[in-house]
């Protein structure tokens, strides 16, 4: 292998590094679904009282989930999702006015 050759291999790679960091970059700039979590139930049931409660205050957006957490199933219920932080903000006002607590969830 001759100096020429070794030289463009190890341009070569740098180039290929950038790339990955760029594309990854673009990757991170995606905003992620924002949701406020209500409650996370072992009992669906519960889950769906509460999804009630929320639709009884006029919240419509209410969704309800499951998922296997150390082989214990449980179902969450959320609101959302939120495009904006004003959308946000002030679902978190209505939720705290009528005594419900959420968790922000991004």
């Amino acid at each position: 292998m001759n100096n020429s050759q070794s030289s463009s291999t190890a341009k070569a790679a740098p180039k290929t590094q950038a790339i990955t960091s760029q594309a990854t970059t673009e990757i991170n700039k995606k905003p992620s679904a924002t949701f406020l979590q209500i409650g996370s139930f072992k009992d669906a049931n519960e889950a769906d009282a509460k999804r009630a409660e929320l639709l009884m205050h006029g919240i419509s957006n209410v969704t309800i989930s499951q998922t296997t957490i150390n082989n214990t199933e449980f179902t969450r219920v959320r609101i959302g999702p939120f495009t904006s932080e004003s959308e946000l903000k002030k679902m978190q006002n209505l939720l705290k006015s009528k005594n419900i607590n959420s968790t922000l969830i991004r």
